[in-house]
């Protein structure tokens, strides 16, 4: 489910929809950190989403924090590209 949000959210996006694909990046964010954990892998690509939204929305400060999570993340996984639906355990 959370990957058909975030599916979802990026049409929204190219069409300025921005606050309607917010809602569904934050979402599905949310679900993948429920599902595994707030340091699975999933979640580089959910967080990359929402800040490449919220920088749209000019909530600049929001979106730095999820780029640099998603950085954090990357780095405790450094022998995958930012994959959905990964097992892979941290390094």
């Amino acid at each position: 489910m959370a990957r058909d949000l975030a599916h979802l959210g990026d049409p929204l996006m190219e069409m300025s929809a921005y606050d309607t694909a917010r809602r569904h990046f934050e979402r599905a964010l949310q679900i993948d950190e429920l599902t595994y954990s707030v340091k699975h892998p999933n979640l580089i690509q959910r967080l990359n989403d929402l800040g490449r939204c919220l920088k749209h929305v000019a909530e600049i400060d929001l979106a730095v924090e999820c780029f640099a999570r998603s950085s954090e993340l990357s780095r405790m996984y450094p022998q995958l590209p930012a994959q959905e639906d990964s097992s892979i355990e941290p390094a």
